[in-house]
């Protein structure tokens, strides 16, 4: 009984050790050699173009039977592919990834139309034999379009907290048109409330653009400071339909400025048509000197003057011209409120303010004054228009910046005792 009892556990010991070692067992060959495959293809691509890709198979221990071609690890229909070339013969059959004809190797050309999308792509050619021993090797195309042209100007090296400052900005599209514009600062999104376009608050930040803006892109960029003292970095960065990007970099420090050095109120410009004496201010103390006769100043320490009499309206009557031009070199702009929102001469504390006031100013042309008695005329640089109480203007004279407000204007049409009543600080 004991030898009938070791038997059959010695015969059950073997039988799984059988079975065991048959499920282990790998199909085909043990230690067989695989197909040996090379891809070849372009490094870059723009979308919608064709790649074509160069397959190199040769057999290993068994006839070739089949190839796949993926497109990061999916496998591509054969229908997508535009042409097949093997051993230097198009091939047209139905499904020419089928090697039956080629079992010892082949050199197979394919091309196909490069994806739609930005990106990476990797294509790996696989080929199976007939011992199902298989080999494969792969190749990244980058597809890539042109991108959009950026370009920026007039960015300030320096600007004061809270302060709004102004970069022009041009762009023209690459291969694609352009879909949206953002703004970064140290590479974040700018919140869109601190953004202008031309003057308008930004929607958002990306922006989208619309119309002829996605083919070319030209505008005034505004950027409010942020209130933390420090070197910034700003990105303008545009985006087309590709997802293609270009882009403009540029740094600006940001601190708190500059105080300014005096605040002048209600003090008098006269009609230069009036007392002697009168007509020019000198800017620093407020002070007044006739345009060419001394007065409580001398003419040449005044930066504005007053353009007389308007002689085509007889007199009496209102015919003060009520304009202001420059003198001694100095330039006058007008504070352009459409592009400085919320600038106001009272919240202005620092020189790098007022500088900012008239590197966006309005500008004018040059004109010239009359002397009504004589006829004689006198160049005058930067004419304004006709002056209204509540303007504000920047005049710069050398190094130093002005800024004035004009409080009231006085007119009378029975002498020339007219005025201007303007505060300054510098």
């Amino acid at each position: 009984m004991k030898n009938f009892i070791w038997k059959t556990m010695s015969l059950l010991a073997l039988s799984a050790l059988f079975f065991t070692s048959c499920e282990d067992t790998p199909s085909g060959p043990v230690n067989a050699i695989p197909p040996d495959v090379f891809v070849t293809g372009p490094a870059t691509v723009q979308p919608g173009n064709t790649i074509e890709l160069t397959i190199e198979a040769d057999k290993g221990d068994a006839d070739l039977s089949a190839l796949t071609i993926s497109e990061n690890g999916t496998n591509m229909d054969p229908a997508r592919f535009l042409t097949f070339q093997v051993n230097g013969s198009d091939v047209t059959a139905n499904n020419p990834l089928a090697l039956n004809a080629f079992p010892d190797g082949f050199t197979l050309v394919a091309t196909f139309e490069a994806p739609a999308t930005v990106g990476d792509y990797e294509y790996a050619a696989t080929v199976r034999d007939a011992n199902s021993q298989t080999g494969s090797h792969s190749l990244t195309v980058r597809v890539e379009s042109t991108p959009p042209s950026v370009s920026a100007s007039n960015m300030p090296s320096e600007v004061v907290t809270g302060q709004t400052f102004f970069v022009n900005v041009d762009a023209t599209k690459g291969d694609f048109p352009m879909t949206s514009l953002s703004v970064f600062e140290d590479g974040l999104l700018v919140d869109p409330a601190r953004l202008t376009w031309d003057g308008a608050t930004f929607a958002d930040n990306p922006v989208a653009l619309s119309g002829d803006q996605t083919d070319a892109l030209s505008g005034t960029l505004g950027i409010t400071a942020p209130s933390t003292d420090g070197s910034y970095a700003y990105t303008i960065q545009i985006a087309d339909e590709s997802g293609t990007t270009g882009e403009t970099s540029f740094d600006v420090t940001i601190n708190a400025g500059t105080p300014i050095d005096a605040t002048l109120t209600t003090k008098l410009l006269s009609n230069q048509a009036g007392p002697a004496g009168k007509g020019a201010l000198d800017l620093d103390q407020g002070l007044q000197a006739g345009v060419s006769t001394p007065g409580e100043t001398t003419p040449d320490q005044t930066e504005i003057r007053d353009l007389g009499l308007d002689c085509t309206i007889p007199t009496p009557g209102f015919n003060w011209r009520r304009q202001i031009g420059t003198v001694n070199g100095a330039e006058l702009r007008m504070v352009d409120l459409t592009v400085l929102e919320n600038f106001t001469f009272d919240a202005v504390t620092t020189k790098e303010e007022i500088a900012g006031a008239f590197d966006t100013g309005i500008t004018f042309a040059d004109g010239e004054s009359v002397d009504c008695a004589t006829g004689a005329t006198t160049p005058v640089s930067d004419v304004t228009n006709v002056v209204e109480a509540g303007d504000l203007f920047v005049v710069k004279s050398g190094s130093t910046y002005y800024l004035l407000r004009i409080e009231s204007v006085n007119e009378t049409d029975t002498d020339n005792l007219d005025y201007y009543e303007i505060s300054i600080k510098h």
